[in-house]
């Protein structure tokens, strides 16, 4: 008993012994991951580590699992036989997860899942935030007309700005600096202009590309530009054309940084190539290049008229656009505008919109141009009281009765539509231009107490003549047109008290007398073709003449204008199909020749 008791005590040991030594022998556990779960702010390029503590004589190898869900980690590295793994570079801001598998001969271990978080941009490689009060920080370059200086009347955050200024008509300053990036980049910036709008311009290089152009009165805006791998000339220019000042001549520069990486927002969906070949070379890309959000967010004005573009879609990134021309194109679909509210000028002429509701809510809109397009409903304009101008001719328009009670209307513009009741008109007491050529209007009513007019147009319109006694006091007006009305001479003769007139046009009508031009010696542009005139006597005092258009009529003699000492060089007159005599050394081809000797410029061919 004692015998088999030790020999059980024996065996016991044994196993004992084995099942401790397979234990120890097989383990094969992952710790120390770094970076440690839940991290926040890791670098966009970091490197992934872990420890495997192992008792096997086989060396482990690892492979990684890594993404942006927690459920669906694909497989980035496999059989790797070092303790870490570099992923990136990474998008910013955003949360990644990770597990590693390691193997040691038949053994496999699996670690925790682990996340991390990336930080808002990577390291610094440049930094000038001017607070030093000059620019001894970096190595700045300046040249040009004048030296751009630090200073703090104008600030942006802190207590110093960069400012250029000093220049004057076709001048320009500058400021530079060189860079070397060891791989892709962003730069950004933060700029303000009070300068001429699309005339006078504060220019972003990087190197010899342009990168950025700003003009206009505009406030604080931040930039966010790529940045590739490399050397670079990084360039700040300030230029003016020849044209006058306007704010303060000046543009400022703050917080200039280039960081190893940050967040630039959604990539943009634009498809119209057209579209993408005028945006993406102002932020230095090429057409085809992807494009994000935060790129296009400092656009103050965009110009693309005539360029054949369909899809405006990528422009609701614009947030801060406020001057925009997009006439001449094929847009039908302005959805993308809706949400541009700090817009000031619209220009969206001879396109194919019928539908303007994206539009209700612009209501900061100076300038807003319509025309040409397939509108009827003009209801979405309703709150935009604040408008200076308003074109919508060339549209399907019967009904402006939901026109807004504008405060600072100076000119609205209707020519050929379908206007026939514009009540609405006279209570625009402001209003300087008036353009409703070619409607339906049959009273004239509402524009008598418009005493700031000075543009009207009222050709081709259904109206009786004795409805322009309701402009005959209007004295005020300098540019009149008042064609396709079959007015006869008596409908006329009230002209005869417009002595501010310099642009009237009567073509297309039954008037013979000329008497009420006699004291109209403002006059510089007279239409009076197809009428009924034979006597042009009273042309011979308008010295202020430079262009006369009275063809189509019955006028024999034009001694009155060779007579008239103001038509000279420069000047042009038609005087086409009239009864003139244009044979060689005839009294008419000789005054003609007259003209044409003081330099100008004379139709007078084919005559009746």
């Amino acid at each position: 008993m004692k015998r088999y008791s030790l020999l059980l005590g024996a065996v016991l040991l044994v196993l004992f012994l084995i099942m401790g030594c397979f234990q120890g022998c097989n383990k094969l556990v992952i710790t120390n991951m770094n970076p440690e779960d839940n991290s926040v702010g890791v670098s966009v390029n970091p490197t992934l580590s872990w420890h495997v503590e192992s008792n096997s004589s086989i060396p482990p190898v690892f492979d990684v699992f890594f993404g942006t869900s927690a459920d669906s980690m694909p497989l980035v590295a496999n059989d790797l036989s070092v303790e870490s793994y570099s992923p990136g570079p990474l998008a910013t801001s955003t949360t990644y997860y990770w597990q590693v598998k390691a193997e040691a001969g038949k053994k496999t271990a699996l670690s925790e899942v682990a996340s991390f978080t990336t930080g808002t941009y990577g390291a610094v490689y440049f930094f000038e935030d001017f607070e030093t009060g000059d620019l001894t920080a970096n190595p700045w370059v300046t040249g040009g007309d004048a030296v751009p200086f630090v200073q703090s009347e104008e600030t942006q955050e802190g207590t110093f700005t960069l400012e250029l200024s000093g220049i004057g008509a076709d001048q320009s300053c500058y400021i530079e600096v060189q860079v070397n990036l060891p791989q892709d980049a962003v730069i950004t910036f933060y700029r303000k202009t009070s300068i001429r709008i699309t005339h006078h311009y504060l220019n972003f290089y990087i190197d010899d590309t342009l990168a950025g152009n700003w003009s206009g009165q505009s406030g604080w805006y931040r930039v966010f530009r790529e940045v590739p791998a490399g050397t670079h000339t990084l360039k700040w220019e300030y230029e003016r054309d020849g044209s006058q000042n306007a704010y303060e001549n000046a543009v400022w520069l703050d917080e200039i940084a280039i960081y190893e990486a940050m967040d630039l927002g959604n990539e943009v969906n634009m498809p119209d190539s057209n579209l993408r070949a005028v945006v993406l070379p102002r932020i230095g890309k090429a057409a085809t290049d992807t494009v994000y959000a935060k790129e296009l967010g400092d656009f103050t004005e965009l110009s693309a008229d005539n360029l054949g573009i369909a899809d405006i879609a990528g422009l609701e990134y614009m947030d801060s656009l406020k001057w925009v021309w997009l006439s001449t194109n094929s847009i039908s679909d302005i959805t993308p505008l809706q949400g541009l509210t700090d817009m000031e000028w619209l220009y969206l002429q001879t396109n194919q919109i019928d539908d303007i509701t994206p539009l209700q809510n612009l209501t900061k809109l100076d300038y807003l141009n319509l025309g040409g397009n397939q509108i009827t409903d003009i209801s979405p304009l309703e709150n935009m009281t604040g408008l200076y101008a308003l074109m919508l001719s060339y549209n399907q328009i019967s009904d402006i009765s939901s026109l807004p009670d504008f405060t600072n209307i100076l000119h609205i513009y209707l020519d050929y539509n379908q206007v026939s009741d514009i009540s609405v008109i006279g209570g625009y007491t402001s209003l300087i231009g008036f353009y409703a050529i070619n409607n339906n209007i049959t009273s004239l009513t509402p524009l008598e107490g418009l005493t700031n007019l000075k543009l009207l147009y009222l050709s081709g319109n259904p109206f009786s003549p004795s409805e322009l006694s309701h402009i005959h006091d209007l004295i005020q007006i300098t540019n009149l047109q008042l064609e396709n009305l079959n007015l006869t001479n008596s409908d006329v003769t009230f002209l005869a008290s417009f002595t501010a007139v310099y642009d009237l046009r009567l073509a297309n009508n039954q008037i013979s007398d000329l008497d009420f031009l006699e004291g109209l010696t403002g006059i510089n542009s007279l239409w009076l073709t197809n009428n009924n005139i034979s006597d042009i006597s009273q042309l011979q005092g308008l010295v202020n003449l430079n262009r006369l258009w009275i063809g189509s009529n019955d006028i024999t003699d034009i001694q009155p204008l060779v007579d008239n000492s103001g038509i000279s060089s420069g000047d042009t007159v038609d005087i086409r199909y009239n009864l003139l005599d244009t044979t060689s050394g005839s009294d008419d081809m000789n005054d003609v020749q007259a003209l044409i000797d003081r330099g100008v410029t004379v139709y007078y061919l084919p005559q009746n």
